[in-house]
């Protein structure tokens, strides 16, 4: 065996076992994303109001509707949109089941809904 035969094989093995470690250590990255529900929300007077929802996604399946007013999350108030994004979405995660708590009509009721997951 040549000197030159014996670098490129010493090379291929280096190139070999840093890939290995690449894969490794992305292995052990949690992969970070966030939860897709479907609706679209203003902040009113009354609270925090569903204002769209997409169809066939998880505030669909959940029967949120428009003019819906969300008033917990977990049972956590959630009066507005900063409330929701910045306090209440962190402590979720996607194909993980929440409660929602909506005001609808005259009365409240409890709905349970299953966010999907986006990449970021």
């Amino acid at each position: 065996m040549t000197r030159a035969n014996l670098r490129i094989i010493i090379a291929g093995c280096l190139c070999f076992l840093l890939a290995v470690s690449a894969i490794s250590v992305l292995a052990q990255t949690p992969i970070k994303s966030k939860i897709y529900l479907g609706i679209s929300t203003k902040d009113t007077p009354n609270g925090l109001a569903i204002t769209a929802v997409e169809a066939r996604s998880p505030a669909a399946d959940a029967v949120l509707n428009v003019g819906d007013i969300i008033l917990a999350v977990n049972g956590l108030p959630t009066k507005t949109r900063k409330e929701l994004q910045e306090v209440v979405f962190p402590t979720l995660t996607p194909y993980t089941p929440f409660t929602m708590r909506i005001q609808r009509g005259g009365g409240s009721q409890e709905l349970t809904v299953v966010p999907k997951g986006v990449l970021r």
